[in-house]
């Protein structure tokens, strides 16, 4: 039998799912900020609450249709996302409803500048702005992903004989006395 959550864990678990962040979630019910890291900690790791955040985080992301398969495919239609196909054979710039979703799905915002109308045949001519959403950030995602970013860490030594054997250092200390 899985023990109920008090209001204040219901509250916890409510405010996690905002922003997921356990401390932020700690201080939003009521507990200071210098002591809401422990009981943050303290808090999310009772099981019952562990169970509540997990069926709650997966209700969210069944909510959203969220899967690691549709993320990688936004990722990747950025990734190789080509502006030509906004645009018909005379270079015309296509009506959204004519773009192909794939290409739709990359528009951050859409903004028509200027609309004019023809007198007498009712036609249209507009001037659109259309903006796509950061390719470079789409390309780093999906080199993260691919583990083709690693982020290394270089050590250098402060000492410049560290690389020397016992004997060379030895060696390399007599010489320096004797100078």
């Amino acid at each position: 039998m899985t023990k109920r959550l008090t209001p204040k864990e219901e509250q916890f678990v409510s405010a996690y799912l905002v922003n997921l962040n356990k401390t932020e979630a700690a201080r939003a019910v009521g507990y200071s900020p210098k002591h809401a890291k422990k009981h943050a900690f303290l808090i999310a790791n009772r099981p019952h609450v562990k169970a509540a955040l997990a069926a709650k985080q997966a209700a969210q992301v069944s909510k959203l249709d969220l899967t690691a398969e549709g993320v990688k495919e936004e990722i990747r239609r950025l990734s190789h996302l080509d502006p030509a196909q906004c645009f018909d054979a005379e270079g015309k710039l296509l009506h959204l409803s004519k773009m192909p979703a794939t290409v739709r799905s990359c528009i951050k915002s859409v903004e028509v500048l200027k609309r004019n109308t023809t007198a007498g045949d009712g036609l249209q001519d507009e001037v659109t702005k259309i903006q796509f959403w950061e390719k470079t950030a789409a390309l780093q995602m999906a080199a993260k992903h691919l583990l083709l970013l690693v982020d290394t860490v270089r050590h250098e030594h402060r000492f410049p004989h560290a690389e020397l054997s016992d004997d060379e250092l030895r060696q390399a200390l007599k010489d320096a006395l004797a100078e």
